[in-house]
């Protein structure tokens, strides 16, 4: 029996799809070729990058530096706007700050008053004293504008009230050359010093015996023909690269009252001691004189005028003569101290290192 022949296997041309009997293969494989002609073509176009024209990117390029040159323009004149709004306003809030009322609460220990007793109860009574005028120190300090700069300055200014009540507040910043634990000590000794130094007034201070740094003085001044009782507290306070003294007269001390035409000024100070380096140390003071009064109240202001060597004819007179003097007085008063205050660094150094 012959066995059929077989044919031979001819393998198909590319493309040719003559073999392929369905015809949802032959779509698929035609949809196939179609996507990668497609991709080729896309790829193609991708390739080819057209550069601007100088001419616009130039154009751009100004318009750009136009805008923000204009932008630039007007945020100087914003800020040039608000600095003016800020100094006006500066200016204004300085001039109304000591003409403004005072609170009722935050001066409500205004007039300070000592009972008598024995030791420990008058210490208490000033320690307590003390800690009010400390707590109040950011608010007071901040009625003068201190220079930011580590310079030295003065400032003085003598309020006339409507009433004819006169005030004198004053500002100074000092840069010592000394550590902050010299000026610490060296501060409270002067200041305590000073008005016998610069008046010859002999300074009585009571013994408040347990701490350093709380001290009663008792002073008598003024002319022949008038006295004027001094009474102060000096208060000393520690914190964190700063020292606080402060001081504050004592109007009414039942354990030494006055006589009724006795003079008494209400005094008070703060200073901070800021320590700039371990060999600087700035130095913050202001301080509020109120007008003399007595025990039925303030003193006329043509005679305290009188008590202090002004001749005047009327209130109006007075008032402005006694800014004139005071302002002078207290300037001079103020380069005294600073001068006391050097003298007083100067030889606790130098007998520390002998």
């Amino acid at each position: 029996m012959d066995r059929p022949r077989l044919r031979p296997y001819l393998a198909p041309r590319p493309g040719d799809e003559s073999h392929i009997k369905c015809k949802r293969v032959r779509e698929i494989r035609a949809l196939r070729r179609f996507v990668l002609d497609l991709e080729q073509r896309v790829a193609a176009h991708h390739g080819r990058r057209s550069l601007l024209p100088w001419v616009e990117v130039a154009t751009a390029l100004a318009a750009a530096v136009a805008d923000q040159r204009n932008e630039t323009i007007a945020l100087r004149q914003q800020l040039r706007a608000n600095d003016r709004i800020c100094k006006a306003l500066a200016a204004w809030v300085d001039s109304r700050q000591l003409h403004t009322p005072p609170c009722a609460f935050a001066e409500s220990w205004r007039d300070a008053t000592l009972f008598a007793g024995d030791e420990s109860a008058r210490r208490i009574g000033c320690q307590w004293i003390m800690h009010q005028v400390y707590a109040s120190t950011a608010r007071e300090m901040h009625r003068f504008a201190f220079p930011n700069a580590y310079t030295s300055a003065v400032e003085i200014d003598v309020v006339v009230t409507p009433s004819y009540v006169l005030e004198i507040h004053g500002m100074t910043q000092l840069m010592l050359p000394y550590s902050l634990e010299e000026v610490s000590h060296g501060f409270w000794l002067a200041d305590k010093t000073f008005v016998q130094v610069d008046h010859g007034v002999d300074t009585h201070f009571e013994a408040l015996a347990t701490t350093p740094d709380l001290a009663y003085a008792q002073e008598d001044m003024g002319p022949a023909d008038q006295t004027i009782v001094d009474r102060t507290l000096y208060g000393r306070f520690y914190e964190d690269d700063k020292v606080v003294i402060v001081m504050r007269s004592v109007l009414h001390d039942a354990a030494f009252p006055v006589t009724d035409d006795a003079w008494t000024v209400d005094t008070r100070q703060w200073v901070v001691a800021e320590r700039v380096n371990a060999h600087w140390t700035r130095l913050r003071t202001y301080y509020r004189l109120l007008h003399p009064c007595t025990r039925v109240g303030f003193v006329p202001i043509q005679t305290f005028a009188q008590c202090v060597k002004v001749h005047s004819t009327s209130d109006d007179d007075a008032a402005r003569q006694l800014q004139d003097k005071f302002k002078r007085q207290q300037r001079d008063q103020r380069r005294r101290f600073e001068a006391h205050l050097h003298h007083v660094l100067a030889r606790r150094r130098a007998s520390r290192t002998s």
